[in-house]
């Protein structure tokens, strides 16, 4: 379900108020994606503990999403936990916090997403490919990519990239969703979030 952020004694209410999330589990871990509707970028910090059928607490992962766009979106993703072997563990249910601020605090660029194109379509492995139009008139030296996967209303995995130099339009291909025991998972849709553009001049 969709949610606000709450409160913290180190982050900015009137920031936090004008953000809406939703969390996503499945065998390999969390997904949280966001829709920020401040007018400035902010960075989203992320702590999960994940627990088992009895309450005890398993593992607990941290997770940054940088530079989430001003009146745009965004995603962070968080590995579920793992034993020693560092096979999935299974998890009966997890709590997420998050604090927010001013992303200036941490860049002097910003996400210019809003000003890129995105036309994509399943691929030939099973994942999905995109090819991405750049109208922002400058080179992108690094663009930052996550691509959720979606079975009706719920998450069942994600992919994660980067591009790096994107003149006029760069593509990108994202692997399949997999399982706890690296099987193709089955989606029917999906969705591509810009987590972050960077221009090294700048």
């Amino acid at each position: 379900a969709s949610e606000s952020l709450s409160g913290s004694e180190t982050t900015s209410n009137e920031l936090m108020e004008n953000i809406s999330f939703h969390e996503y589990g499945f065998e390999t871990g969390v997904v949280s994606t966001f829709e920020n509707n401040n007018d400035e970028d902010v960075t989203i910090h992320g702590n999960i503990t994940y627990y088992d059928s009895s309450g005890n607490m398993l593992s607990s992962e941290t997770a940054i999403l940088w530079d989430c766009a001003k009146n745009g979106t965004g995603s962070l993703a968080f590995q579920g936990p793992l034993d020693a072997d560092y096979n999935y563990v299974a998890f009966d249910s997890f709590d997420v916090s998050y604090t927010v601020e001013d992303a200036s605090t941490n860049f002097s660029v910003e996400n210019l997403q809003n000003q890129i194109d995105v036309k994509s379509n399943p691929g030939s492995d099973g994942g999905v490919t995109a090819m991405l139009t750049n109208n922002t008139g400058n080179t992108l030296d690094e663009i930052d990519l996550m691509c959720v996967y979606f079975s009706g209303s719920e998450a069942v995995g994600y992919t994660s990239e980067f591009i790096w130099t994107c003149g006029e339009t760069a593509s990108v291909s994202f692997a399949p969703p997999m399982n706890a025991n690296w099987e193709a998972v089955s989606y029917d849709n999906y969705e591509i979030f810009i987590n972050s553009t960077i221009i090294y001049s700048e």
